[in-house]
This record gives C-alpha cells, structure tokens and sequence, in this order.
C-alpha cells in the first residue's frame, strides 16, 4: 500500500498535535473503561495514547504501515506512564489480529488514504468482536475554507486533490462514510459531520510546514508533476502564497470531516 501524503518530521510534528477529546469526540460517549480498542492508521499515536487513558482497565492497539511514525506515541505513553498500550507495524488491508479481538476499531483520516477503503474496512470489521463498535473520521475535501483567501491557495487546494485522485486516494470518502459501513453489513450506522478549525499560531505555522513539505516530497505532488497539471513556477507560487498567509496575524483554515460509528452483528 502507498501512502499518498508524505513523511518526516515535519508530518509527525502536524500530526502528534491531535487528541482524543477533539478528533475522537463522536465515539467518546460510546466507550468502556474496559474496552480493548484499535485504532488503525494511528500515525504518531497523540489519540492512541490519549484514548489508553481513558480505558484505563482497557486495553489500546495502534498500529501504522510505518513504525518510525508512532516512536513518538511510544515515548509519550512512557513519559505519561500509559502502560496499557501497545504499537504494531502492519497494514490495514490485512491486520496481524484474530477474528474477533477487539471490542472497539477506530480510525482517523486513514481509509480515504488507502486504494480499497471497503476492502480495509471489512477488515477492521474482521477484528471486531460481535456488537462491537467501528468508528471513523475521515476527510471530505468537497468543503474547505481559508482567510485570507487567494486564487493560488485554492488553486493549490485543487492540484492537491487532484495530486491525490491521481494516487488512488479517495480525498471525498469522508461524506461517503455512510454509505460505505452500510456496504460492509455494519448495522445501527450514526453517521454526521464535523468541521476542523485552525487559527493558532502553533497550528498555522505547522500547517505550512506541512504542505510545502507535501508539495515538495509527496506521491501526490509528484502525480502532479509527472501529468504537468502545474510548471514548477505555478508550484513555486502556491508555496509562496502559504508563507505569506501563514504570516497573516488573522489567518485561519477549516475543513469538513466526515464521522460514523456502526455495530458489527
């Protein structure tokens, strides 16, 4: 499987600032303090491990197609003292778990990344115990905003989607996500939307951090590259454009995600 954004330092310090009272709050209410969960494609492990300390008679599996991705997970449950929590390397199409193992899988902005997302979700639902809970977010970039707004941030907004069509990515799964568990004989489906919001500093400048890495080192930039839907001066543009509107003291981003949770009967 190939992984359609990029790696690195720079994608572990984006990502490591997620939590679980933020980007799990749909599954939240639904949880036992005994559960054992999944959560599958956790990337560093921020919401891994925030969610071992809430099941603190429970038990948490991450796991990631990369293990350098969740070494930092690894040092913050030792530095937290979170002991029921364990990290596997492996990929979602084909999980290294019994049938049957878990009472909870939970992912985050993994399926819309992986070329078959039924495919990975039935086998997420292979690991669910009867009656257990598959919950997941996901994204839907049908709907974004951002201020200040130029034309070369949302042209580069449509380059990247187009980057990631091009990959075998499914950027739109996240308003599909209902429709897919009810593929999968997942019964009881809530499903609904969610928006992110960014306008810290911290978070801002970690955004652009992120993309013009992205735009540089990742699978889907290269797509765009190699179907010369951009020169490199268009490219050289739209990076420049992110610097200038994350130096802006107003700026601020959100994107729709979509949110489900369905029973295994």
């Amino acid at each position: 499987m190939n992984y359609p954004l990029s790696y690195g330092e720079h994608a572990i310090n984006h990502f490591n600032r997620r939590r679980a009272a933020e980007k799990a709050r749909f599954l939240l209410p639904h949880l036992k303090e005994n559960f054992h969960l999944l959560d599958c494609g956790c990337g560093p492990g921020s919401i891994t491990v925030d969610l071992a300390e809430f099941l603190k008679k429970g038990h948490v599996s991450g796991i990631d197609l990369d293990s350098s991705q969740f070494l930092w997970g690894q040092n913050e449950a030792h530095r937290r003292g979170v002991e029921n929590l364990s990290f596997y390397e492996g990929d979602a199409h084909s999980l290294p778990f019994d049938d049957e193992t878990f009472d909870v899988v939970f992912t985050h902005t993994m399926l819309w990344t992986v070329p078959q997302p039924l495919l990975a979700l039935n086998e997420m639902k292979r690991v669910l115990k009867p009656g257990g809970l598959l919950a997941c977010r996901e994204i839907d970039r049908s709907s974004f905003s951002i201020y200040p707004a130029t034309p070369e941030l949302f042209r580069g907004f449509e380059l990247q989607t187009q980057g990631l069509l091009a990959t075998g990515a499914h950027p739109f799964l996240g308003g599909q996500l209902k429709e897919l568990f009810e593929q999968s004989g997942l019964k009881n489906i809530q499903a609904s939307l969610a928006t992110d919001y960014f306008d810290q500093i911290d978070d801002i400048a970690g955004i652009v951090v992120y993309y013009i890495k992205n735009w540089t080192h990742s699978p889907w930039s290269l797509k765009v590259r190699s179907l010369s839907l951009a020169s490199d001066e268009e490219i050289e543009s739209i990076k420049n454009s992110l610097q200038i509107w994350g130096s802006h003291p107003k700026a601020h981003v959100a994107g729709t995600f979509g949110e489900a949770i369905g029973v295994k009967r």
